[in-house]
């Protein structure tokens, strides 16, 4: 798993990869719903969730005391989250 994992981050920052990564640019261009589910403990904090939410127009924010595997760090919370927003 250690292995796999750091060859796709590895493979998300290579140069020739960046196009496919979300700026400001492309989240500002979301025209559908969207939840910006965040860990706080995940890289970057809370302050990057804080930061990355406003530039999704309309777009719902939820930041969980978790890291970046919500779904398993609280299923309950994630999933309540998750179809609250579904069922919206």
């Amino acid at each position: 798993v250690n292995a796999g994992m750091r060859a796709a981050v590895t493979a998300y920052l290579s140069p020739a990869n960046q196009a496919l990564r979300l700026g400001p640019e492309q989240l500002a261009r979301i025209t559908v719903p969207t939840l910006l589910y965040w860990g706080s403990f995940n890289m970057g904090g809370r302050e990057m969730g804080d930061a990355l939410a406003p530039l999704i127009p309309g777009g719902r924010y939820h930041c969980a005391e978790v890291g970046h595997w919500a779904q398993f760090e609280r299923p309950d919370e994630h999933n309540r989250v998750v179809l609250d927003f579904l069922a919206g």
